[in-house]
């Protein structure tokens, strides 16, 4: 006859996450809402300068150039805070590879499955950061075009 027989599996590594690096979700999440509310904004004062340049008001000029600006100036907040994700990103990833280099080092027998899987959280934040620095990045790419084409467009104009 045959036994009933299961077989368990015991983890080498149970992941936890360390304080900055939940703090530092939390800074990505709200990155991407900013993102998102600056976005919306960008898009509504690109909107508003198409139906200046349609109106062809006489006070169109100081309107169109205060939307523009505003617009210019968010639009290069995406590319400020891209760089600055990247540069906390690093950070980030930097203390997060001592402390597995720490914990490896102090282990009386080190593991190097353990220090894979741990390294592997370690990465994980970083690649989150990555994935929103290429947002905002894109982001910053096509409201620039956006406004070039606006202005473009008005500098044309007789």
């Amino acid at each position: 006859m045959q036994e009933d027989a299961t077989v368990s599996f015991d983890p080498i590594y149970e992941g936890n996450t360390t304080w900055f690096q939940r703090l530092f979700v939390f800074y990505l999440f709200s990155v991407l809402l900013l993102t998102i509310y600056r976005a919306t904004r960008v898009a509504w004062g690109i909107l508003k300068l198409w139906k200046l340049e349609a109106e062809n008001s006489s006070n169109e000029g100081s309107d169109f150039q205060a939307y523009w600006y505003l617009c210019h100036r968010y639009k290069e907040s995406f590319k400020k805070f891209s760089h600055l994700t990247l540069l906390l990103s690093l950070l980030v990833l930097a203390m997060g590879s001592i402390n597995v280099l720490a914990g490896v080092s102090t282990a009386k027998a080190p593991s190097v499955p353990y220090a894979a899987a741990s390294m592997a959280d370690a990465i994980t934040p970083f690649s989150l950061a990555i994935v929103v620095c290429i947002v905002l990045y894109c982001c910053a790419m096509f409201f620039d075009a956006m406004l070039a084409r606006r202005k473009s467009k008005r500098d044309q104009q007789p």
